[in-house]
């Protein structure tokens, strides 16, 4: 197989390098008659300008002789203008710039002095001649090129300006008696106009606007006179323009060679060689290259279906876990809802019992936490939408800290760094306590015999024209939490898939390879980037960075007693869970009003149709077995329609929240459920008071 490589190779590389040399030899050909063509084609217009030129010249000497303004011009001009097939008109312009006479009688009384032509001679130091502006007649709209000389009396003062007209048709045919070839397209352009006139009628003057530079980044043949360049033209075919200056002015002549139609034969020939060469090859090489082609893509297709198997059963995991965790979460909401509540009403009704107030304390803050954690599994399970307000990130890390200190190794010290206590993001306070405490947790795991754990907060500014910034940084003031450990540290290949979903380094049963995909994207979705920097035995550091924002300014906090009192009115409360029912009644009696409360959605309906005048205020659960919460108030208000509502609910999703809003009701409070809460919607449900009933 080798030596039939080598061979094949050998021969193909022949072909190869013969190709390419007749495919510049033949492009040296072109180059070269393009280059005679454009000599040839430029000096028989440097001609015909230098005519023009002598020709107003003489018009001018003999306009000179008598009066401008008399019959005697119109004739002069005539007779100048027979016998010069390469003009179409000559002018003559007052110092008005109004043209008085010319060899086309139609153009007498016009006005051309905004025309460039005729502003170039208004001063006396503009004297030499001028050839240039591309005009589109008004009528014919047919285009013109001209040319001019400034007239002056005895005095030397402006008396007016005589000038021609290029018939540009005449160019025309005479670069197309000068083309080599249908694949040869003569062309003059003007640096600041563009095309004056091409061989080919189908090019219309005005296109190909080109560069006033252009002619100097044609690569020169050393003369200082022509060169020429590859170029592609609008069609998409390659071409070879070679350009000459015009009497080293504004103008040059360009030949464009069709390089595609020239190499047409030669693609001809060498379709053939490589089709012989083809079949040369495929003979040889047939069972060989099958052969290395079926099992590549065995292996292949091996390969993508074991990945897509990985990939499936990782999809059917996160499915699954979303599912189960998203289940889990609202019914431990429901728990959590009677411990915080409860454990609020114990510590209102102890009285001088500091050991137990104390405990009682513990257990809220315990459910207060166990609350921000079934909210992240609400959102990682895609039930709830996560929150976006100010959050001081010294709390969070002071918090984290506290939590862990009573269940670490004696032999690991916590030092914790508050350079900047002061620093605020925005972003879900619950999630960034989740990756904080990720990646404690992870250091933690990570010192087995003790060691030092370090937490630092400090604030970072990059600058818009300062030092490289991290990936996905812009300018700006960020926070800096670094979280390092003096444990074993991790290899290069470890650390670049330390953050990809299900990936560990733990025994089975010790970690699931979640937590520090999940801490990522947090972090970027917080606008942040989360960075490792390990290496074996020398421990690990991870800095998470997050855009600060202005600090929160107040605080909304309602209390229990800044709700209206309830003054005996009726609040009918709704939810499947019997502790949750006898927590909000009990909250509810203790503001003053008169709580009724039903277990079963069905069964609160059919009282309020009995009495629908009696309740002024209703709060729901949303998720019940019977119906849901918004199906209920939606049959609530077809007997009253002004009923105040509140939505209680896990599942504050957007749908949720749509629907809710569909059905106006006023506030959806959030589980678990504690007093303040409570307070705090019906203080907003109650901002306007109630009719007594």
């Amino acid at each position: 197989m080798t030596v039939l490589l080598i061979i094949v190779g050998s021969y193909l590389m022949t072909v190869v390098v013969n190709d390419r040399r007749e495919h510049t030899l033949i492009l040296r050909d072109i180059d070269r008659l393009s280059s005679v063509t454009t000599t040839s084609a430029t000096t028989h217009t440097e001609v015909i300008f230098a005519k023009t030129i002598d020709l107003l010249a003489a018009l001018r000497f003999d306009l000179a002789k008598g009066d401008t303004r008399t019959q005697g011009a119109q004739e002069i001009l005539e007779d100048h203008f027979f016998g010069a097939p390469e003009l179409r008109t000559t002018l003559l312009l007052d110092t008005d710039g109004r043209i008085v006479a010319s060899s086309v009688p139609a153009f007498i009384g016009n006005d051309a002095s905004f025309h460039p032509f005729f502003k170039a001679h208004l001063y006396p130091d503009r004297d030499q001649p001028f050839t240039g502006n591309l005009i589109v007649g008004n009528t014919t709209r047919a285009p013109h090129l001209f040319s001019s000389l400034r007239l002056a009396d005895s005095a030397g003062n402006f008396a007016g300006v005589v000038a021609a007209a290029y018939e540009l048709t005449y160019l025309r045919d005479l670069y197309r008696r000068l083309v080599p070839g249908s694949s040869f397209t003569i062309g003059l352009f003007h640096t600041e106009e563009g095309l004056i006139v091409a061989s080919d009628s189908e090019i219309r003057p005005g296109q190909l606007p080109v560069s006033s530079r252009f002619p100097a980044n044609v690569p020169s043949d050393g003369s200082g006179h022509w060169g020429s360049i590859k170029i592609l033209v609008e069609n998409g075919e390659d071409a070879l323009m070679t350009t000459q200056t015009v009497n080293a002015g504004a103008f040059f002549v360009s030949t464009i060679a069709n390089v595609n139609e020239l190499l047409s034969q030669y693609r001809e020939n060498r379709l053939i060689k490589f089709a012989l060469a083809a079949v040369f090859v495929c003979t040889a090489m047939v069972l060989a290259i099958s052969l290395e082609i079926y099992m590549f893509r065995r292996r292949r297709a091996e390969a993508d279906k074991a990945a897509l198997e990985i990939t499936l059963r990782h999809a059917q995991k996160m499915e699954a876990l979303g599912t189960l965790a998203g289940g889990l979460a609202h019914d431990f909401n429901n728990f959590l809802s009677s411990i915080i509540g409860f454990g609020e009403i114990a510590k209102e009704r102890i009285e001088d019992r500091p050991s137990l107030e104390g405990a009682i304390d513990h257990i809220l803050i315990a459910g207060r936490r166990a609350e921000a954690l079934v909210n992240q599994i609400l959102t990682f399970s895609r039930r709830t939408a996560p929150t976006r307000e100010r959050v001081r990130l010294a709390d969070i890390l002071r918090e984290v800290v506290e939590l862990m200190q009573t269940s670490i190794h004696p032999a690991l010290a916590v030092s914790l760094d508050l350079q900047h206590g002061d620093l605020w993001t925005m972003g879900d306070a619950g999630q960034l306590d989740q990756v904080v405490m990720n990646l404690c947790s992870n250091a933690v795991q990570a010192m087995p015999d003790g060691g030092t754990l370090r937490i630092v907060l400090e604030a970072v500014d990059f600058e818009e024209k300062g030092p490289p910034r991290p990936a996905g940084i812009e300018a700006g003031r960020y926070a800096s939490i670094t979280v390092a450990d003096t444990g074993r540290g991790m290899s290069s290949e470890v650390r670049e898939r330390i953050f990809e979903p299900f990936f560990t380094t733990k025994e089975i049963g010790r970690g699931t390879g979640l937590g520090l995909s999940i801490a990522h994207g947090i972090v970027i979705a917080h606008g942040g980037t989360i960075s490792v920097n390990s290496r074996p035995g020398e421990g690990t550091a991870v800095v998470v960075l997050l855009p600060l924002c202005l600090p929160r300014t107040e605080t909304m906090h309602t209390d229990v007693d800044s709700v209206p009192e309830g003054a005996g009115r009726c609040v009918m409360v709704v939810d499947d869970e019997d502790s949750i029912v006898s927590f909000m009644e009990d909250r509810l009696a203790c503001l003053g009003f008169e709580p009724v409360g039903h277990t079963s959605a069905c069964e609160a309906l059919e009282a309020f149709e009995l009495s629908p005048d009696r309740f002024d205020l209703v709060i729901t659960d949303f998720a019940m077995p019977e119906m849901d919460g918004i199906a209920l108030v939606q049959d609530l208000r077809r007997w009253r329609s002004d009923v105040s509502v509140i939505l209680i609910t896990g599942y504050n999703t957007v749908e949720v929240r749509e629907r809710a809003r569909e059905q106006d009701i006023e506030v959806i409070l959030g589980k678990p459920l504690s007093s303040e809460k409570l307070a705090s919607a019906i203080a907003e449900v109650l901002r306007d008071p109630l009719p007594a009933t």
